[in-house]
């Protein structure tokens, strides 16, 4: 046993002496003497020479110099410490990875996780329990998605809670107060467009009968909200699809109804209206029939004898 003893004081006095080491007081104090654990030599750079020291004390720099004494003694603890936590890595409760960077004391630590995010002002033992939280403001400020209502791109501007987000669309418009669910989501609504159906159909050309028994065709469409329809006399008027599809369109009453139009083999031309109905003189450009018919009559199949 003395041997083995031995055979270590030697592998460790040459491993210390002339090791140099930072002391608390920032100066530089290097290993003169090795005899045992509990006696090493240490000369400071001022020429102090500190005898019976141990050695964790010297590898700690906590060795002190009565000609340079240390004004606080926690520079060394807080050396100790960083070079401890600086790179420490830590699976948070979240899943995600976080390494310390930067160690200012205990109660301050940097943390930063596996996507770029930081934290700052975090305790130890928050981070050592993996309690720590990225920052949400860093994760979702500046954060852009698409508007599954119109198609716009939405920016996060500013965030103050999972359910108090501040939203920005391409055109300029600022919404104020959403979710952060809606935002991801896309389901957050811009005030100045209209919802874009993602299956847009195009109604261009239906024709219909209004429940007056005027044909109306439409001419242009835009959305359900917008489209506008023509009247057999060329006239024109802005509708929706739901007044167009119910027949409830009325007519500009102040419009000429005395001219003529085709519709299928009939030249039609506007006679009379009652309370239900109006109704045209019809003549068949095939075979020359003629008769006073309303519009639903002017639908009826005509069997027509120019075959």
């Amino acid at each position: 046993m003395p041997k083995t003893c031995d055979r270590r004081n030697v592998e460790n006095k040459k491993k210390f002496i002339g090791m140099c080491v930072v002391a608390s007081n920032g100066q530089q104090m290097r290993c003169i003497d090795y005899k045992s654990v509990y006696d090493l030599t240490v000369q400071f750079e001022d020429g102090y020479v500190a005898d019976h020291v141990y050695k964790c004390s010297f590898v700690r720099g906590t060795v002190k110099n009565p000609n340079k004494p240390c004004r606080n003694n926690n520079i060394a603890k807080a050396r100790i410490a960083r070079e401890k936590y600086i790179g420490m890595q830590i699976k948070a409760k979240n899943g995600m990875n976080m390494t310390c960077v930067d160690y200012v004391d205990s109660h301050n630590i940097t943390v930063k996780f596996d996507n770029g995010m930081t934290r700052t002002n975090v305790g130890v033992n928050e981070f050592l329990q993996g309690l720590v939280r990225e920052n949400k403001v860093q994760r979702y400020v500046g954060m852009q998605t698409t508007s599954k209502n119109n198609g716009q791109m939405m920016e996060c501007v500013e965030y103050f809670g999972s359910t108090n987000v501040t939203v920005k669309f391409d055109d300029g418009t600022i919404v104020y107060n959403k979710s952060i669910s809606s935002f991801l989501n896309g389901t957050i609504k811009n005030p100045n467009v209209r919802r874009i159906s993602k299956f847009k159909e195009d109604h261009t050309g239906e024709t219909n009968i209004t429940r007056q028994g005027y044909f109306v065709t439409v001419v242009e469409y835009k959305d359900a909200e917008d489209l506008t329809v023509q009247f057999n006399d060329g006239m024109t008027k802005k509708t929706t699809l739901a007044a167009f599809k119910r027949g409830a369109i009325g007519y500009p009453l102040s419009q000429d109804l005395k001219r003529p139009f085709r519709y299928n083999d009939y030249l039609a031309q506007f006679v009379f209206k009652n309370a239900d109905h109006a109704y045209y003189a019809c003549k068949c450009t095939k075979c020359g029939f003629d008769d006073i018919l309303s519009a639903k009559e002017m639908l009826e199949q005509h069997v027509c004898d120019f075959e």
